[in-house]
């Protein structure tokens, strides 16, 4: 059954959603306990009528410049449009 668990972290408190014994999901640290249980409450509140952008796309690497001597040159990606 999913559930959703509030933690102590270093200088706060981090809200974590578990299902089928995995973490799915948690949020950043918030310093108030109040921060976390919002959080989730959000959650609750519109995930099931949230829209699903699937962004799972491969970019594609570009290559610019050779770099300095000896270094590999740096890789940019982009979104495919």
């Amino acid at each position: 059954m999913p559930y959703f668990e509030i933690v102590r972290a270093s200088g706060g408190y981090r809200a974590h959603f578990w299902s089928g014994g995995n973490l799915v999901w948690w949020t950043e640290v918030y310093v108030h306990k109040a921060g976390a249980e919002n959080a989730i409450a959000t959650i609750k509140r519109n995930a099931a009528t949230a829209p699903v952008y699937d962004r799972a796309q491969a970019a594609k690497p570009i290559r610019r410049g050779a770099g300095a001597a000896g270094l590999r040159p740096r890789l940019y990606f982009v979104k495919p449009s």
